[in-house]
């Protein structure tokens, strides 16, 4: 339920592309950014601001590049995973419940750090 409304916040593809290029964006840096982030618009924004300055920010990203990318993000999303289950063990060795420890760390924005200072 939660996916569901988080796709409902970032809008359709089509969607987070209009509102990249009504905020002054050319269409194909909007469309790279999108697939550099994807989809995410607030992302996308944030990458071509960081990127306007690239030589290469108007080459077009080729299948190989796109590919790359694609499994380098879902490795860094399986090491936060772990990342969390990490950090939700060691809470719970500290004697808080899992449901508070998730709380937590979705307010601290999984920092363990944080989310432990949180808790105490």
């Amino acid at each position: 339920e939660e996916e569901g409304e988080e796709e409902e916040e970032q809008g359709s593809p089509e969607e987070a592309l209009q509102q990249l290029i009504d905020m002054g964006f050319p269409e194909n840096r909007a469309k790279k950014a999108l697939s550099i982030t994807r989809g995410n618009a607030q992302m996308g924004m944030d990458w071509l601001l960081e990127h306007e300055g690239d030589p290469d920010i108007d080459e077009v990203l080729t299948e190989d590049q796109l590919r790359q990318m694609e499994q380098e993000m879902d490795l860094r999303e399986d090491e936060e995973g772990q990342d969390q289950q990490d950090a939700v063990e060691r809470l719970m060795d500290m004697g808080f419940s899992e449901d508070e420890i998730l709380i937590a760390l979705e307010n601290c924005h999984h920092n363990f750090e944080a989310a432990a200072a949180w808790l105490l």
